[in-house]
Formats: structure tokens, C-alpha cells, sequence
């Protein structure tokens, strides 16, 4: 495993982690309103306020984005050095599976959240279908965008090989993390 490969995946865990933290505080905390929320910036909060189902459409779709990446390179960790050893995940139906997993966690988490927001006594507000509706379409386009990217990525890299007269043995960062490609 190379440096480049830890990095990223504790870049890509790091960030899902605390995104969901952050999540799972303006969901379940005290106020419904994000502008009394201290660390989120007043243009955001204010922004949360005036759309307030719409509002979880951005957090669950970063989430369900990065968790995808999460998922694909800590696959691609476990099962060592792809430059040498095609893998399960070589086929490209793998990739929409990932993305399928990542929609269905994220989706399953927002709604959960909702309706713990129930057992929040200082809530004033409850779960609403349009609030669930919004985490889940986030959390769709959030998990597909990633895997259309990541395949847009692969391609690109594809080219640039096939159009490269130099032969190069070196694995480029984005064929070490995802087989796929």
C-alpha cells in the first residue's frame, strides 16, 4: 500500500466521519433553526432557515459522495495491490453496487434521523415527508454522482494512456484506487 493510498483513504473516512457528526448534531440537536448553531457560518444557517426541507438535500449528498470514495478505496486496500492483481471489483458492475450500498446506508440514516428527532424534546419540528424525501433524492445523487464521476475519471485515464507514445509501468493514482478503471 503506498503513501498515496493511506492518505486518501484517511482523507476519505476523516471527512465521512465528521460529516457525519455534523449531520447527526443538526438533526438530533436542540435547535431546529441552523443559524443558532454556533460553528455553522450565518449565510448557511440563514440559507438552511428559508429552505428548511430542501436543506437536507446538500449534507446527505456530500455524505453519500464521500462515503462512496470511503467504500471504494477501503475495498481496494483490502485486497492489496491491483497493479498485479485484477479483483472482484474489476468488473463495472461492482462500481453501481458501491454506489447502490452508499444510497441505501445514507438514505436509511436520514430517515432514521427524522424520526429520532421525536425523542429530541426541545425540537419543535418532526419528521416531515418532504424533509425524508430531500435526504433520500440527496443521498441518490450524491452516491451516482460519484460513481458517474469515478467512471468519467477512469475513462479520461484510459485515453491518456491509450494516446500516450511513452510507456509508462507506473500505476497513475486513480487506476491504484479503483479497479475499474
Amino acid at each position: 500500500m503506498s503513501n498515496s493510498s493511506v492518505i486518501l483513504r484517511a482523507s476519505a473516512v476523516s471527512l465521512t466521519l465528521a460529516l457525519l457528526a455534523a449531520i447527526v448534531y443538526c438533526v438530533l440537536g436542540p435547535y431546529s433553526h441552523m443559524s443558532r448553531i454556533w460553528w455553522i457560518p450565518d449565510w448557511v444557517g440563514d440559507w438552511a432557515d428559508r429552505h428548511p426541507f430542501f436543506r437536507n438535500f446538500p449534507p446527505f449528498a456530500a455524505l453519500s459522495f464521500i462515503l462512496f470514495f470511503a467504500v471504494t478505496f477501503y475495498q481496494v486496500d483490502r485486497r492489496g495491490d491491483l497493479s498485479r492483481n485484477a479483483s472482484v471489483l474489476a468488473a463495472s458492475h461492482f462500481q453501481w453496487r458501491r454506489a447502490l450500498l452508499c444510497f441505501g446506508a445514507v438514505a436509511l440514516l436520514g430517515t432514521s434521523l427524522e424520526f429520532l428527532q421525536q425523542l429530541v424534546p426541545e425540537r419543535k419540528e418532526y419528521a416531515h415527508p418532504w424533509q425524508i424525501m430531500w435526504s433520500v433524492a440527496g443521498a441518490l445523487v450524491g452516491a451516482f454522482g460519484a460513481a458517474v464521476l469515478m467512471r468519467l475519471l477512469c475513462a479520461s485515464d484510459k485515453a491518456g494512456l491509450a494516446t500516450d507514445t511513452k510507456k509508462d509501468d507506473r500505476p497513475s493514482l486513480l487506476r491504484e484506487h479503483d479497479p475499474d478503471c
